[in-house]
C-alpha cells in the first residue's frame, strides 16, 4: 500500500476501508451499525448483510469519498468535516445525520458541493 499522503483522492475501494476505520470516531461509528465479529465472518463466509446494513455503511463511504474529494485529498479536514455539528443539519454531525437517515446522504453530499463551489454554510 502507498504512503496516504500521495493517494489520491479517487483511492481503491479498500484503501479507503483502511482509512475510515483508522479514525476511533468513524470506527465507534462503523461499530454501532455492525459488530466486528459479524462484520468478519460475513465478509470471511461472503455473504451480504441486511440492506440497512449496507445502506449505512455506503452512505459513510460516499460522504468520506465527497469530503475528500473537496479538502482536496487531505484526510483530516475531510475527518473534521464529518464529525463537526452543522446548523444546516439541525445541528448535527455529517456522520450523525446518516447514521439516524441513510437516505439523507444526499443532503450532506449537496452541502459539501455548495462548499466547494464557494457558497457559506
Amino acid at each position: 500500500m502507498t504512503n496516504d499522503e500521495n493517494q489520491d483522492p479517487d483511492m481503491t475501494s479498500e484503501t479507503r476501508k483502511v482509512d475510515i476505520f483508522s479514525d476511533e470516531a468513524l470506527c465507534n461509528a462503523i461499530a454501532a451499525i455492525v459488530s466486528e465479529a459479524s462484520f468478519e465472518s460475513q465478509y470471511k463466509a461472503g455473504t451480504q448483510h441486511k440492506p440497512e446494513i449496507v445502506d449505512r455503511l455506503e452512505a459513510i463511504e460516499l460522504i468520506l469519498e465527497n469530503a475528500s474529494v473537496l479538502y482536496g485529498g487531505d484526510k483530516d479536514a475531510a475527518r473534521r468535516f464529518i464529525l463537526r455539528k452543522h446548523p444546516l443539519l439541525n445541528n448535527r454531525s455529517p456522520l450523525e445525520t446518516i447514521l439516524k437517515n441513510p437516505a439523507r446522504a444526499d443532503e450532506v453530499v449537496t452541502l459539501l458541493h455548495r462548499a466547494g463551489a464557494g457558497f457559506a454554510v
